[in-house]
């Protein structure tokens, strides 16, 4: 019993959905027979009142059977366009008649009604003509010398679909407006039939259905930057004068828009963006001191000239930064934009247009090569017992014996190492050291939130040129944090002792990602671009 109940109520589903349809349409057919206005139609004075009222309601059902029939599609036929759909259109028209052609992409265009009908059962079989009427108002009805009366009636009329010059169809949401005059004649003999003699008019309002858009730019960003460094280096290095200079970007990039919305209003945006970033990190000439270093290359105290007669008990070793140390660290990113394209407002003839974009933007660094500038002085202060200590190589001798054997030997204690040519002191020869890692493949992910207002020239209907500030700021570190507890420049030697061996174990990576936990840019930047309507 069950089961049957079911089975009852799933055959009426489609019984109640057709009904529902058919009350939908007869709704919109009384409502729009309740806004035909006929208050202020003037009647010719030479028409008794009664004929006149007569006239009038003899036009307002013509043109409810309009509304009814104008889509010719064909209820009977699933609402396909039929030979009888089209030979029902016709009747409504007087022989010869002419019509604008509203399906027609361009305005202006005139033909005959059989010639409309015909177009419309080629070209718009399975779906007829989509339209609505929004104002349907009795103008005028005149007694013509020929014995027939006249009437007109302002009709406006939205098209939601038509034919393009090759008769392809074409759909438009927002709807194509049309003020039209309908014509009709009216038998002085026969007032039961009125029949359609012209229908005039122009297009008011073309389609303004949002296009997707594509388009690609080039700029680029100036970066204030906000930085913490390491616990380990507030802990052991703090005496250096360690900072983030502001930033440099630029990028080039394409973007696809998709219309959100049925008019040129809001869009989402999705694009693909190669970048590269400029940053450097700088020490200010200072120093730091590692306490108890052992750092010689077996890892022993290790007498000065003769083990049997002088021996340091401690080592404190002296990192001096000489001259300003830059650290150039230079990345390669890609990037994801996505957000919301809005546009504010357009002017009134069409050539220019502001829109605001929010954006996140993640980003991935895929390659880094970092260059450093500067030069350094490595200084140890050998403690004996109870005596004095001294400095090597400060001091030229120590109990008689030259430094120079020891400056030479796996110690590291070496003035005027540099890194570039340009760095190296006028006063000694100096040693040229290397950056250790200079070119790494990196995967780091960050992401940026960014907002841009968009300038928009419009060359015409297909392009424009773009210009668009933006500002963005990274949620995240825009730099990967190695938090290195090596002491930078003098890591503890694995190959022979000297200054280079030192400087390569003493960075993991390089000094932007090991002593900064981390590093935002809050980004000020220029875009400038094409951007093409896709059809």
């Amino acid at each position: 019993m069950k089961q049957l109940f079911i089975y009852i109520i799933i055959s009426f589903i489609p019984f109640l959905l057709f009904a529902q349809k058919a009350n939908n349409y007869d709704y919109k057919v009384k409502n729009f027979e309740s806004r035909i206005n006929d208050i202020a139609c003037d009647v010719s004075r030479n028409i008794e009142k009664p004929t006149g009222e007569q006239l009038k309601q003899l036009i307002r059902k013509s043109l409810v059977d309009y509304y009814q029939i104008a889509s010719l599609r064909d209820k009977n036929q699933n609402g396909i366009v039929t030979q009888e759909s089209i030979t029902k259109y016709n009747e409504l028209f007087d022989d010869n008649t002419k019509v604008v052609s509203d399906i027609s992409r361009y305005s202006g265009i005139i033909v005959s009604s059989e010639s409309y009908s015909s177009s419309v059962f080629d070209y718009l079989t399975a779906v007829g003509v989509d339209f609505e009427i929004t104002s349907a108002v009795l103008d005028k009805i005149r007694l013509d010398k020929a014995g027939y009366y006249k009437a007109d009636v302002l009709v406006t009329k939205i098209l939601y679909n038509g034919l393009d010059n090759d008769n392809s169809q074409f759909r438009c949401k927002s709807g194509r407006k049309y003020d039209l005059v309908m014509s009709y004649r009216i038998d002085k003999d026969n007032l039961s039939k009125a029949y359609i003699s012209s229908i005039s008019g122009n297009l008011v309002k073309d389609c303004e259905d949002a296009k997707p858009k594509w388009g690609y730019y080039g700029g680029g960003d100036y970066s204030s930057i906000s930085a913490s460094t390491t616990d380990y280096f507030n802990s052991k290095l703090n005496t250096l004068k360690l900072t983030v200079n502001p930033a440099y970007s630029a990028c080039i990039g394409l973007f696809y828009l998709k219309p959100l919305t049925i008019k040129e209003k809001t869009f989402l945006k999705v694009g693909f963006q190669l970048g590269y970033t400029k940053l450097q990190s700088s020490i200010d000439k200072s120093s730091y001191l590692i306490l108890n270093d052992n750092h010689s290359f077996n890892g022993s105290n290790i007498s000065l000239t003769n083990p049997n007669s002088t021996t340091y008990t401690t080592f404190d070793r002296i990192v001096s930064i000489d001259k300003k140390f830059v650290e150039s660290h230079h990345s390669f990113n890609v990037a994801v934009p996505l957000g919301i394209h809005h546009i504010l407002n357009t002017n009134n003839d069409e050539t220019f247009r502001i829109s605001v974009d929010a954006m996140i933007v993640p980003t991935i660094q895929v390659y880094s090569i970092s260059k450093w500038n500067g030069r350094l002085n490595y200084y140890g202060n050998f403690n004996f017992g109870n005596q004095n200590s001294v400095t090597i190589p400060k001091q030229d001798s120590i109990n008689g014996n030259s430094t120079d054997e020891i400056e030479s030997g796996h110690f590291g204690l070496k003035v005027n190492a540099y890194f570039q040519n340009e760095d190296k002191s006028d006063k000694s020869a100096g040693h040229l050291v290397e950056t250790p890692s200079q070119m790494k493949l990196k995967f780091h992910p960050s992401f940026l939130v960014a907002v841009s207002p968009n300038f928009e020239f419009i060359i015409n209907k297909e392009m424009s040129f773009t210009i668009s500030p933006s500002i963005s700021y990274t949620l995240n570190s825009f730099v990967k944090s190695n938090e290195s507890n090596k002491p930078i420049f003098a890591g503890a030697p694995t190959i022979d002792g000297g200054i280079q061996d030192r400087i390569n174990q003493g960075i993991k990576s390089t000094v932007l990602e090991d002593y900064f936990n981390s590093v935002k840019l809050l980004s000020f930047g220029l875009r400038i671009g094409l951007m093409y309507n896709l059809k």
